[in-house]
């Protein structure tokens, strides 16, 4: 697996799920990349329509629909990486 870095940050508990019954904070899914605009016109080729690129001080990013119906994040971000 290339390297990876996972970002946790405060919630007003307000994205929840429910399992078992219980209400469990949700999370986001993003991956990342070196060129959000050529990674979204490689997706493109192969018939996978990104969301406009919303940009951030963090960073740029986009989502795409997933088979399963949900959608997943992408982004290219703005700040120095932990691998580095």
């Amino acid at each position: 697996m290339p390297p990876a870095e996972a970002g946790v940050h405060p919630s007003d508990g307000s994205f929840t799920q429910v399992h078992g019954g219980q209400s469990m904070l949700g999370a986001l899914l993003y991956l990342l990349c070196d060129d959000l605009i050529e990674t979204m016109a490689e997706l493109s080729k192969k018939g996978v329509a990104c969301t406009p690129v919303d940009e951030a001080d963090w960073g740029a990013s986009t989502s795409f629909p997933l088979p399963s119906g949900g959608s997943i994040g992408l982004y290219q971000p703005k700040h120095e990486l932990a691998i580095s």
